[in-house]
């Protein structure tokens, strides 16, 4: 009869439960390595306000970081016709109706977008479009302290697109709050998620923290925040424009859609149903970090996409 050596099976049992204990322990490892890599997309933090500065939401349409790139690009054009520094802003280049704006050094320092059609007084609110001559107007925002533009100094700590939106510097000097706290503490109201976007904030200037039901008295810009964190802006007017995929601008909108960026219905209820906006989006990371549980968190309704 074969002898069973009990020290060498208790050994091998041993020796088993510690390889079956490794691999759960592996396994356990490795799903927690997964979790921790799918959630990196939503935790990133960004040097400044992003990693990028795209426009239009339909298309997501990339804008050089730097002047070289837009030179090189054959796209974007000197605004001036020469490399003129505009104080607080830096050196324009346009792109159809998109205006980039870089420092002396080179680097990514604003933003606008040109509108082509008569403003009329009282149509919108003073001071945020530039007019440049009977039908075209336009408004800028700088990402970068006004110090950097028009001098040799490089921004170290500004990231790639800046660190701070400030509409019209050196004029309005309107400051877009860089996180959702901070804009409700300056008494915008909070908006509707959309998916790719982020939640929206508006400013109304006659009844603020609530909308007066007129686009007159609205801030035509309209920031957007992801994990409490400006993720983009978007400018509007209620005039159409040359629209994607034709041109640069998204819509027309009938005022009931362009509400949907409010958990409103009727967020402009004394326009005209026949009013047209449209709007401008310009994103500061991968669209697809903004993600929405639900576009009106307890109303029931559901996101768009």
């Amino acid at each position: 009869m074969m002898r069973i050596n009990n020290n060498s099976v208790m050994m091998k049992v041993a020796f088993a439960v510690v390889v079956i204990m490794m691999m759960i322990v592996s396994e356990l490892q490795g799903i927690e390595l997964d979790k921790m890599i799918q959630n990196t997309r939503s935790v990133t933090k960004f040097q400044g306000l992003g990693d990028r500065l795209t426009h239009t939401f339909f298309s997501k349409t990339p804008i050089p970081l730097n002047e070289s790139a837009a030179v090189a690009s054959n796209e974007w054009k000197l605004l001036d016709g020469a490399r003129v520094c505009h104080e607080y802003l830096g050196i324009p280049y346009i792109n159809n109706r998109v205006i980039v704006y870089y420092t002396n050094k080179g680097q990514l320092s604003g933003f606008g977008v040109q509108l082509h059609e008569e403003l009329k007084n009282g149509s919108t609110v003073p001071g945020f479009w530039t007019k440049l001559s009977k039908d075209r107007y336009q408004i800028d925002i700088a990402t970068r302290d006004p110090k950097f533009a028009c001098s040799l100094d490089t921004d170290i700590y500004g990231g790639p697109i800046g660190d701070r939106l400030i509409v019209q510097p050196g004029k309005l000097n309107f400051e877009i709050p860089l996180t959702d706290k901070l804009a409700t503490a300056r008494q915008f109201i909070k908006g509707a998620c959309i998916q790719g976007m982020g939640t929206h904030f508006g400013y109304d200037v006659y009844t603020a923290p609530h909308l007066s039901g007129w686009s007159k008295t609205l801030v035509p810009v309209i920031p957007m925040y992801h994990e409490g964190q400006v993720s983009a802006v978007l400018f509007y007017s209620h005039s159409v424009q040359e629209c994607y995929p034709i041109g640069q601008w998204e819509g027309p909108f009938i005022p009931w859609l362009f509400c949907k960026n409010f958990c409103s219905d009727d967020c402009m209820k004394h326009e005209s149903s026949l009013t047209m906006f449209t709007t401008m989006h310009f994103l500061f990371h991968d669209a697809d970090l903004n993600t929405c549980p639900e576009r009106c968190p307890g109303s029931g309704k559901t996101r768009l996409h």
